[in-house]
């Protein structure tokens, strides 16, 4: 990669330039539903403006596009004679943060309209505006019941009852906001990004965070990762004893015995193993079933694929991967064959550097 890297600052969280810091030993990450990250050390001596919490730090490709970086979390830390940095991505402000807003007691919401109000809330605290444009994405799934106790009949004539109420946000229980989110983006589920870039006149960064049901991303079928070609050291497989179940004992809502359950298992040569499987938000065997058997059909007890490193290819360029897209990975490791397609989950780069590491998940 040619050209020159700048790393740009501002006040926060007026926004206001503040000017430029030199970096090095820059690593830059990318992450699927968290807070992206950068960390490096200051190159001289810090400006005297370089504080935690006071200001960002963000890095721009020789393109003149923004690529990573967020809220400086910690400086003044020595890396040999150098001062160190380290940057959260703007997704990682409400964790560990309490909701002290009004009480609320939410029936039939968008969890992504509670995401939206969430950051309303943070953003409209003294000194909490970080001016992050959350998307206006939508899904039809809905949290919080008026009842307390919930009750429903299952396509069997089983009658299922569970423990509900409200979606509730209250100062005393709600106190990490940030989780709140992220539980919301498991169970319903999304998935969140940030999106930050200059804006037309190239002045201020305008910051977005981007909301996907139920996912971001695409699978790319137009890119090829192959070891041994572009993806440049051979690739760790990960086991587990939870790799391997020959069936899945799923449970879904209700409680007791009326609880919605499914039984299902599959033709295996080995002993018999079996998961638990929980899916609270599955009131249909049907539902239930669905995605139990999707997450039995893995459990072979073949070692996973979760990480691999990349070089920059006419295959596939660096710059065509995204955090959330979906790449079919081929070649061989040992006795096992890893044709298989994953999700990115992150990606970690570094300027000037013509290698990324990817986490993976499975798919």
């Amino acid at each position: 990669m040619a050209g020159t890297w700048r790393y740009v600052c501002f006040a926060e969280p007026s926004g206001a330039y503040l000017g430029e810091v030199q970096l090095a030993g820059v690593r830059l990450t990318e992450v699927l539903s968290g807070p992206d990250r950068l960390t490096g050390t200051v190159v001289g001596d810090a400006p005297a403006w370089l504080r935690p919490w006071e200001c960002s730090v963000y890095a721009e490709n020789p393109a003149g596009q923004v690529a990573v970086g967020g809220l400086l979390t910690a400086a003044g830390g020595v890396t040999g004679q150098r001062v160190a940095v380290d940057v959260m991505g703007r997704a990682g402000y409400p964790g560990e943060m309490p909701w002290l807003g009004d009480t609320q007691a939410l029936v039939q919401v968008d969890p992504l309209a509670v995401v939206r109000m969430i950051w309303a809330h943070l953003q409209s605290q003294p000194n909490g505006n970080l001016r992050v444009q959350v998307d206006s994405t939508t899904s039809p799934v809905r949290v919080g019941t008026d009842a307390e106790q919930v009750e429903f009949t299952t396509e069997t004539g089983e009658s299922v009852s569970f423990e509900a109420g409200p979606f509730r946000l209250e100062w005393w229980s709600t106190t990490d906001l940030g989780s709140t989110i992220d539980k919301l983006a498991t169970e319903t589920p999304f998935d969140y990004a940030e999106d930050t870039s200059w804006n037309a006149d190239r002045t201020a960064l305008v910051h977005r965070l981007r909301l996907g049901y139920p996912a971001l991303g695409a699978r790319r079928t137009d890119l090829r990762l192959v070891v041994g070609e572009n993806v440049i050291l051979t690739p760790d497989l990960t086991g587990g004893d939870d790799l391997y179940a020959t069936e899945v004992h799923a449970l879904g809502a209700g409680t007791g015995r009326t609880r919605v359950r499914a039984q299902l298992t599959r033709a295996a040569a080995g002993v018999r193993r079996v998961l638990v499987y929980t899916d609270t938000s599955a009131r249909t065997r049907d539902d239930l079933s669905t995605v139990a058997r999707a997450d039995l059909a893995w459990r072979d007890g073949s070692p996973l694929l979760d990480q691999i490193t990349v070089i920059d290819h006419p295959n596939t360029p660096i710059a065509a991967l995204a955090a959330g897209d979906e790449v079919f990975v081929a070649g061989q490791v040992g006795d096992y064959a890893i044709d298989r397609w994953v999700r990115i989950t992150s990606i970690e780069t570094s300027p000037g550097s013509d290698r990324a590491v990817l986490d993976l998940v499975e798919v």
